[in-house]
């Protein structure tokens, strides 16, 4: 894992509190309070996205058909550009009635069936997701939803993130209670909230038809890096310096 960052803050500027037991905090102990906060970035080895096939047609039957060969087509040519047959996480299909708004009686009508297939994509391969996506959109596919990266080590970044966040609050708090006169106590406290940002590539929208000419221009995907935030708040106790 690469990217490690810090966020440090200047003892002014930053949320930490010397807080002194008076009658309304109920007997609690003369006490510091400071936030901590870490921020990494890993290297992303996983990707999912989503192919869209939509069909038309007179009959729910027709159009079921039709898109079931168009299906078989979009897989066809994923797995000749190298995707694996492990990697179709998830395929789906749904047949309905189109809608159309008709003027002439100023209310909606049935305009023949429509049947939408989703297919899920996971891959490892991150350096053929351009190609990928090409090979659906030249064999029918209509549309691509975004990519979104992952880390399989996210949960060891996390961990990792947690305890930098951690040895923030507590070098604030030490920091503190120093300038204060005295000495940091135990740990009264810890409240934690880790958190993984998805990175997505830039949306596709829907494809429709274009020339073999507008083609001829690879779609490129760069993977993102995955940000992993933690933040944690602390209270511990201060210990006065002797007079």
């Amino acid at each position: 894992m690469r990217g490690s960052r810090r966020r440090s803050h200047p003892l002014l500027g930053m949320v930490a509190g010397l807080v002194f037991a008076t009658p309304g905090f109920a007997g609690m102990p003369p006490h510091i309070t400071t936030r901590g906060t870490a921020e990494l970035r890993i290297a992303a080895n996983e990707a999912a996205f989503s192919i869209g096939i939509v069909s038309e047609g007179a009959s729910g039957a027709v159009v079921g058909a039709a898109n079931a060969r168009l299906t078989r087509s979009v897989l066809d040519r994923l797995h000749e550009t190298g995707l694996l047959p492990a990697d179709v996480r998830a395929s789906r299909v749904s047949v309905h009635l189109r809608w159309v708004y008709d003027r002439s009686v100023q209310r909606p009508r049935a305009h023949g069936f429509e049947a939408t297939r989703t297919i899920d994509i996971d891959t490892h391969t991150l350096a053929r997701i351009g190609a990928y996506i090409d090979a659906a959109l030249s064999a029918g596919a209509t549309s691509i939803s975004p990519v979104q990266f992952s880390a399989s080590d996210q949960r060891a970044a996390q961990l990792r993130a947690l305890a930098e966040a951690v040895a923030d609050a507590r070098a604030q708090a030490q920091t503190a209670a120093r300038a204060a006169g005295g000495e940091l106590g135990a740990l009264i406290s810890l409240d934690t909230s880790p958190a993984v940002l998805p990175r997505f590539a830039p949306l596709l929208e829907t494809i429709t038809p274009v020339t073999s000419a507008a083609r001829r221009v690879a779609t490129q995907i760069s993977p993102q890096k995955i940000r992993i935030v933690a933040n944690v708040v602390g209270r511990w106790r201060f210990v006065t310096g002797k007079p």
